[in-house]
């Protein structure tokens, strides 16, 4: 693309910002959105609207977190956190309960009584004609359970095809892409959350793929699919599966490259470099 050098002063470069923000249709995240249980029975709509508002927002994560005498609604969008609504606290075990219920519809289960431990869980939803994956995580604190779940949104994977949908500069490019048809080594990709780690290392893995070699990925769960060729397979804590457990299975496979979603630990670590 074409940049043009110009001078400006700090407010004019905001209100730049602020007006191409507001011409491209972009939604403000400002101010409350009226998501509120206004009757027996509309929890299912309720939650509906709160997942559509966070695609809406292009969100990476939803925060619904317990609060003395309420609950809030946070959203990341663009990696910082930002205050959508707030509703009273009776409202939560009502979301909670229903989000369980969907988070264990792939295989997963979320239990509704449970509320002592964290539980994890996923769910796939068609809103507004746009696919979204949806993982859950609940986690108990003092004044109940906060709820995180993460989006994967589908048309923003298909849409990547290849490193230069990744928008890299020309210098990084060549050597991301030198990088990647190394034959032997290790590359770690590292970044905070909704950084784009999950994408880059999955478009590498498109990059590079090809009918000569054996490619072989350990996620949790799998995010994106890849395509003919690769083999992706989702961990399954709850049965044993481990990342751990999944590396050393998977050095008796043949591979030729390996990806592993997260090294949470010393043992995935070691497993990994060796």
């Amino acid at each position: 693309c074409n940049i043009t050098p110009v001078l400006a002063t700090s407010s004019a470069v905001l209100g730049g910002i602020k007006k191409m923000f507001s011409a491209n249709g972009r939604p403000s995240v400002s101010g409350s959105v009226d998501i509120s249980i206004t009757a027996h029975g509309e929890t299912v709509a309720m939650v509906n609207k709160i997942l559509a508002h966070a695609l809406e927002l292009r969100a990476s994560d939803i925060h619904i977190e317990p609060q003395f005498k309420k609950v809030c609604i946070r959203m990341r969008i663009d990696g910082i956190l930002h205050l959508i609504s707030t509703l009273p606290s009776d409202q939560l075990p009502a979301i909670v309960s229903r989000l369980k219920i969907m988070a264990s519809e792939q295989g997963s289960l979320m239990k509704i009584e449970e509320k002592r431990v964290p539980q994890d869980g996923s769910f796939s939803r068609v809103i507004g004609g746009r696919i979204a994956d949806y993982r859950v995580s609940s986690f108990p604190s003092i004044y109940g359970e906060k709820v995180v779940l993460r989006l994967l949104y589908k048309d923003q994977a298909i849409a990547l095809h290849n490193v230069a949908d990744l928008k890299m500069s020309p210098r990084v490019e060549r050597q991301f892409l030198r990088s990647i048809h190394q034959t032997s080594g290790i590359m770690i990709g590292t970044g905070p959350t909704g950084s784009g780690k999950s994408t880059t290392l999955h478009t590498a893995i498109s990059e590079i793929n090809d009918v000569g070699i054996n490619i072989v990925t350990i996620e949790d769960p799998v995010e994106y699919h890849v395509g003919e060729h690769v083999i992706q397979s989702s961990l399954s804590p709850q049965a044993g599966y481990t990342y751990a457990k999944a590396l050393r299975a998977i050095l008796r496979q043949d591979p030729d490259v390996i990806l592993i979603g997260e090294v949470r630990d010393l043992e995935t670590a070691e497993i990994a470099v060796q």
